[in-house]
């Protein structure tokens, strides 16, 4: 089904699928990689914050550099910072 980007809150990898966290449920999807699918996000949306995860801007609430920590709007978890990610993700929240 097509799925409208705004409706996305944040993208995950876990075990072989990537899993979508929208606004309306989750959607599970197989033979695609994060890499892939963060190529076809529109740019300046989404922010690939480690090597599991990509989060919606439009749901960031704060980060917390500290323990390395993107939080989301309620009821949304937070997310964490990968290592290597930590200064890109820096960056472009300082950016905008």
């Amino acid at each position: 089904r097509a799925v409208k980007c705004k409706e996305i809150v944040y993208i995950q990898y876990d075990r072989r699928k990537v899993c979508f966290c929208l606004t309306n449920g989750f959607l599970e999807i197989y033979y695609k990689s994060l890499t892939e699918i963060y190529k076809e996000l529109p740019e300046g949306m989404f922010l690939r914050c480690s090597k599991d995860a990509i989060v919606n801007r439009g749901y960031i609430e704060y980060a917390d550099f500290k323990v390395g920590m993107l939080y989301l709007v309620k009821p949304y978890p937070e997310i964490a910072i990968g290592r290597t990610y930590k200064k890109k993700v820096l960056e472009e929240l300082t950016n905008d």
